[in-house]
């Protein structure tokens, strides 16, 4: 007892130790342990304005955060969240342990937390609505955004909502981190959380041959998707394939194509992405656009060009690994591969040239090298080009 006196009067323990709590967060399918100071936060209720929302900001800055702020950044390393996921655990922790504060003081804390994350973090207003806002220089669609000196900012509260305020709104003055670092919601690397698995069969034919292939789909990652932001339509196409596809679906496609030449071997891929799925346009089954990574493709009954495309391109690069462009028509979305010596139709970038591989039609078809009747003499452009490792 002697000791510990001491060390509390030297001021190497804080005053509110002894009340520190923990929580288990449920996210997605880990179960994340948060530490938290319940005095965190002020015991009576803000007023939405300008200087209230100041004083809140104040308050938070003399606490304890950085105890939660330690848990959260540990969990972010551990399980490798991107931003976007990291303030979803944010969002998640925030709303379990202080559930009882008012929606708007939780979307402050969720913004302090930010800011003292290293992010540029800024609030919006009105009367009792309080709108979390960050820095990105990524493309998100769908979604509110302001520009403040050169800077646009994402309205993260607003992310999902399918009636989103268009009411005018004021920016609080007040900036925690003008130089802060920039908000990604890249899908460049996906987190390592424990894998939900889902059987699935892809039956489809190649020539005289039949395959009923069982693979496994990474049901946390569906889950994930669901309600993720409408990003740039590179980032579905990039997306690195699960752990589950690399393990099942793979060495199926890699023992079928193993004795087959190169243009076999794509001929294969296309016939497979054309033929072992369903077609049907998002806004047909989602009732919006919904770009999909490669294991939604194989969850979801439908797909369209776009999630065909992401699908082809991950094969091909991780199975073939070819030079690849990713060509953007106004209503579609192709591939074309380097295929030197292969006849047909193709597209030129930077001196070589891409033979049209088209994952979505025809059905069932082997051709490639044929760019669909309905895209010839569109114009395009080419937003991907993927080098060889080799």
């Amino acid at each position: 007892m002697f000791k510990f006196t001491l060390l509390l009067c030297l001021g190497l323990l804080p005053l509110s130790a002894h009340a520190l709590r923990q929580v288990e967060v449920i996210f997605y399918s880990e179960r994340c342990q948060i530490t938290f100071d319940p005095e965190m936060v002020p015991r009576n209720k803000i007023t939405i304005n300008s200087n209230g929302i100041t004083k809140f900001y104040s308050f938070l800055e003399k606490s304890q955060y950085s105890i939660i702020l330690s848990d959260l950044q540990k969990q972010k390393n551990a399980l490798l969240l991107n931003d976007w996921l990291y303030f979803r655990l944010m969002e998640t922790a925030v709303n379990q342990i202080f559930r009882a504060q008012s929606p708007a003081e939780k979307v402050l804390i969720n913004w302090f937390l930010l800011s003292k994350s290293g992010y540029d973090a800024r609030v919006t207003f009105r009367e009792k609505q309080v709108y979390l806002c960050v820095f990105t220089e990524e493309m998100v669609f769908e979604v509110p955004m302001i520009k403040e000196q050169g800077r646009t900012f994402v309205n993260l509260s607003e992310v999902g909502q399918k009636e989103q305020n268009q009411n005018p709104v004021y920016l609080l003055d007040y900036v925690p981190n003008p130089n802060g670092k920039p908000f990604s919601f890249s899908l460049s690397q996906m987190p390592q959380f424990r894998v939900e698995v889902e059987q699935k069969y892809l039956k489809f034919s190649y020539r005289d041959s039949i395959y009923n292939w069982p693979v496994q789909v990474n049901r946390t990652l569906i889950k994930l998707m669901e309600n993720y932001p409408f990003i740039d339509e590179m980032e579905y196409v990039k997306a690195p394939l699960s752990s589950s596809l690399l393990n099942t679906l793979i060495p199926q496609i890699k023992s079928a194509v193993r004795n087959m030449s190169q243009q076999e071997a794509v001929q294969f891929i296309t016939v497979f992405t054309r033929s072992a799925f369903r077609y049907m346009e998002d806004k047909s089954y989602f009732g919006k656009s919904k770009p999909m990574i490669p294991d939604e493709v194989l969850h979801y009954p439908f797909s369209d060009c776009e999630d065909r495309s992401a699908l082809f391109y991950a094969l091909v690069k991780n199975i073939l690994d070819l030079p690849m462009v990713v060509v953007a028509y106004p209503d579609h979305l192709t591939i074309g591969v380097h295929l030197p010596g292969v006849k047909g139709e193709a597209i030129y970038f930077q001196g070589n040239r891409y033979l049209v591989c088209d994952p979505t039609g025809p059905y069932n078809s082997i051709e490639i090298g044929k760019i669909p009747n309905e895209l010839k003499g569109s114009p395009y452009e080419i937003i991907h080009h993927f080098e060889t490792k080799q």
